[in-house]
């Protein structure tokens, strides 16, 4: 009679733990099906949605311009999911291909640049994409630039705008083109270390911090002459988009004492008066 009793009892106990299995592999089968469904759905249901009419074209250029990135995706995504402090990049011919490509677009109707995260790039980047704002606002669509700040790698892109618009406490800095280099020959005296160079031509500069506590006359006129057409360029290209009479960049650098405190130290004043933009807004 036990023997029934207890056979009864892990019949059912077996029957329970069968159905709660089932059940639960049942439900996890509906997650896993409502998630592949939702997957599907959203890769190959909607497809790309079609422009509105007098669509905006949006540029947040957010960090550095660069013709290749270093490493790939996969590494980035590493990077990020481990905590890391990647260095974000653009590349350069995806700022091309989406300025080219949105131009010949007839749903877009102008850009929004936005430029407070760009964290620059090299020269010769920086005035392609100028040209391709240039061949966008050929076409006929307009071009605003707004930053809560402008630096000057930052303004050399923004000029290429039709209009410029800075936050009311911003400011558009212009510090020039240089550079520093260090010098170890005092130090290489108190370590002991004598150094043999051979250098032919005067204006062979790259040991002089081996065997000099500053630069050489030579070394100081080269470099003049690389800063100074650079800036010269610069300042030209500036006055050229922002049509400003020749000098009026120099002229307002060199009055800036004058015109800051004028301007009770308004720098966003300072820079509408210039004419280095057309207005203060907001974002």
């Amino acid at each position: 009679m036990s023997r029934s009793v207890f056979s009864y009892i892990r019949g059912g106990f077996s029957w329970f733990w069968g159905a709660v299995d089932g059940t639960r592999r049942f439900t996890m089968n509906l997650i896993f099906l409502a998630i592949v469904v939702t997957l599907l759905v959203l890769i190959f249901g909607g497809g790309v949605k079609p422009l509105g009419n007098k669509t905006m074209l949006v540029l947040d250029l957010d960090g550095q311009l660069v013709e290749q990135t270093a490493g790939g995706a996969r590494e980035a995504l590493m990077a990020n999911l481990s905590g890391n402090d990647v260095r974000k990049s653009i590349q350069l011919r995806d700022v091309l291909n989406v300025i080219d490509s949105a131009a010949k677009d007839p749903q877009i109707a102008g850009a929004v640049l936005v430029l407070d995260e760009m964290n620059g790039g090299g020269q010769a980047m920086l005035r392609e994409v100028g040209a391709a704002l240039d061949r966008f606002r050929a076409s006929g669509k307009k071009v605003v630039a707004w930053g809560a700040s402008y630096n000057q790698r930052q303004y050399q892109v923004a000029i290429h705008a039709d209009e410029v618009y800075l936050h009311p406490m911003g400011m558009v800095v212009l510090d020039g083109f240089g550079h520093y280099r260090n010098y170890y020959r005092d130090a290489l005296d108190k370590l002991g270390v004598t150094v043999n160079l051979m250098r032919v031509g005067t204006y062979k500069s790259f040991a002089e911090p081996y065997i000099a506590n500053g630069p050489s006359q030579a070394a100081s006129e080269a470099d003049a002459y690389l800063y100074n057409d650079l800036w010269s360029r610069y300042t030209q290209q500036v006055e050229t988009a922002r049509k400003l009479p020749e000098g009026a960049v120099m002229k307002t650098i060199n009055s800036l004492p004058e015109l800051v405190k004028n301007a009770d130290g308004d720098l966003a004043k300072v820079s509408l008066q210039a004419k280095f933009v057309d207005g203060l807004k907001t974002k």
